[in-house]
């Protein structure tokens, strides 16, 4: 176990001076001083229900790495109170192998990812008119107004000039295009890629559950935000693939734009991968804390991989006139049948002409607005439903009644007094549609969190409101 040990703060310490980020570099050179001390604890006096301590996270993990480590019988713990054969211990050996190998390329594959995402930034960024080292900050408070387009990029390099020739993304389109990539990029250089070489080092597997369970929130915010993006994104490579081609060539790079903003989208899957193979040999070496830890840490990436697909999903949403990406976090969203109150139809004829009533409808909660939608059966078998956007209304126009004559599984969706609509001007207060849930407790369940999101919003703006009246 000494020489595993050995090995992998040499893998360590190789890949540490390969490193293009400078607290990366740091980080790598502590785990190479300390990592060989907390491997070598392990293989003197480690027992069967003691949990084996390691961590990391990157690039994607293919089966075929595997089939030369393939254990052909797991070892259990009560095989270790029996004489060892020679063949068990030969199988004993390829486990361990396999459990350094898969923590090393975890480590290795998260500095890679970080470098990827920082070289995407440092690219693509100053067309949006960034500076990708400058301090990340919210998209929102940097967007511009989308009529200031550059009129030339020659001035961004030498290597720039000619394009302006060809047709060229906004400074607006270009934001859009790479979403929010540069808070991802941050967020794995300043918190993932710290925490997962600290694991290693401290040999310690509650500390992957524990980052994994703790950045749970984060990653899915993160990366939902960016999978909703992401069929916008692929719209203005698609339209601007010359400009995008060309400047690949001029700059003589190794991959398409598009190749590099599928990343973060493999990401959460490739984390799955390791997981489920570190947990799995874990299980195999006898080691049952630890393949617990590393389940526990599975179960919170599919939980956030299953969150990344419903956003990727809603970006598809047809229709939509909203930027699906600027609406804040989904809070709530499932299936419902929705009905326009029939004296408001005249009101509404939008709402009329998209929602008859009794119709079957998907419900969805951002933080900024509650979006009505049909589902539409999909254009190819084994494929997911359409969505067609249908209306929508800004969370601070909200007023929910919870009780519709003697239908406890319906609730009414009101707008307030003097708040104009987007799209229907000078509109009254009252109710302008019926929402038909499967039970009670679905329906208490919508009412509670539309009442919350609009109790947030208003305490905010009576905050702000007092503040600017004190300033006064």
């Amino acid at each position: 176990m000494a020489t595993l040990a050995a090995d992998l703060e040499s893998r360590l310490i190789i890949d540490c001076d390969s490193s293009s980020i400078s607290s990366s570099d740091a980080s790598s050179q502590s785990a190479g001083q300390s990592v060989s001390q907390a491997y070598r604890s392990y293989s003197g006096s480690r027992t069967a229900a003691q949990p084996y301590k390691q961590h990391a996270v990157t690039s994607p993990v293919t089966p075929a790495a595997y089939k030369q480590h393939t254990v052909t019988s797991p070892v259990t713990p009560a095989a270790y109170k029996q004489p060892i054969s020679d063949r068990n211990e030969v199988e004993r050996k390829k486990c361990e192998e396999r459990l350094i190998q898969l923590l090393t390329e975890l480590i290795q594959t998260e500095r890679k990812y970080v470098q990827d995402l920082d070289e995407t930034c440092r690219l693509y960024l100053p067309l949006a008119g960034g500076d990708y080292k400058k301090k990340t900050k919210s998209l929102e408070r940097r967007r511009k107004p989308s009529s200031r387009r550059k009129s030339s990029v020659s001035s961004m390099g030498p290597d720039l000039e000619g394009l302006e020739v060809i047709k060229q993304p906004s400074v607006q389109e270009v934001r859009q295009m790479l979403g929010n990539i540069e808070a991802l990029r941050d967020y794995h250089h300043r918190v993932m890629l710290p925490k997962l070489e600290g694991a290693v080092i401290a040999g310690d597997s509650q500390a992957i559950r524990c980052l994994f369970k703790g950045e749970q929130t984060k990653i899915s915010m993160l990366y939902g935000r960016y999978c909703i993006n992401k069929t916008r994104s692929s719209l203005i490579v698609e339209e601007y693939m010359p400009y995008f081609a060309l400047l690949q060539h001029k700059r003589d790079l190794l991959l398409r734009v598009d190749a590099e903003l599928i990343k973060p989208i493999q990401r959460i899957t490739r984390y799955h991968m390791f997981l489920s193979s570190l947990s799995k040999t874990a299980k195999e070496l006898g080691l049952r804390e630890a393949a617990q830890d590393f389940s526990i840490a599975l179960e919170c990436i599919l939980e956030a991989a299953h969150h990344t697909n419903t956003m990727m999903w809603i970006g598809r949403m047809e229709e939509c006139p909203l930027e699906l990406a600027s609406q804040g976090q989904l809070l709530k969203e499932g299936r419902i049948t929705s009905k326009l109150i029939k004296e408001r139809r005249k009101s509404f004829p939008g709402l009329m002409y998209k929602t008859s009533p009794g119709v079957p409808s998907y419900l969805l909660l951002f933080q900024q607005s509650l979006i009505l939608c049909r589902e539409l059966s999909p254009v190819e078998n084994n494929s997911d439903p359409r969505l067609v956007y249908n209306t929508h209304i800004s969370v601070n126009q909200i007023r929910v009644r919870d009780t519709c004559a003697e239908d406890t599984s319906t609730f009414e969706v009101q707008r307030v007094e003097g708040v104009k609509g987007l799209y229907v001007k000078n509109i009254q207060e009252g109710a302008i549609a019926r929402v038909t849930c499967s039970d009670e407790k679905e329906k208490n369940e919508w009412v509670s969190a539309i009442n919350t999101e609009v109790k947030i919003l208003r305490s905010m703006a009576k905050s702000l409101t007092n503040t600017y009246l004190g300033i006064m």
